[in-house]
């Protein structure tokens, strides 16, 4: 007997948040910048953008789904989408995250 998948929450996200999401994806592709950060940012931004979409089912997109359409592993996928669910915007840029923008701005006294 097949056990049934849990079900996944749907990956609201504002208007504010969507805009800005789009900008970090933007920014990157626009200004062709090869840094590490804009390019983890720009990833993260997509990974949450996608996961935000239903699927054909009008169910929520899986990390697997997502991770097969942009090509990066699921751990990625559900990490990023993981971390948005709980900490918005915060969770991609924050003093947990990898990289963080703050931290890689040169120090000033």
């Amino acid at each position: 007997m097949k056990r049934p998948k849990p079900q996944l929450e749907p990956l609201n996200v504002t208007d504010e948040e969507r805009t800005t999401l789009e900008s970090w994806v933007r920014r990157r592709q626009a200004a062709h910048q090869d840094t590490r950060t804009a390019k983890d940012i720009a990833l993260r931004a997509q990974i949450v953008l996608a996961s935000t979409r239903p699927g054909d089912d009008d169910l929520p997109v899986s990390p697997h789904t997502v991770a097969d359409r942009l090509g990066i592993s699921y751990e990625t996928a559900a990490k990023w989408r993981s971390r948005f669910a709980k900490d918005r915007l915060d969770g991609l840029t924050g003093p947990d995250a990898p990289f963080d923008p703050a931290k890689e701005a040169p120090h000033r006294p």
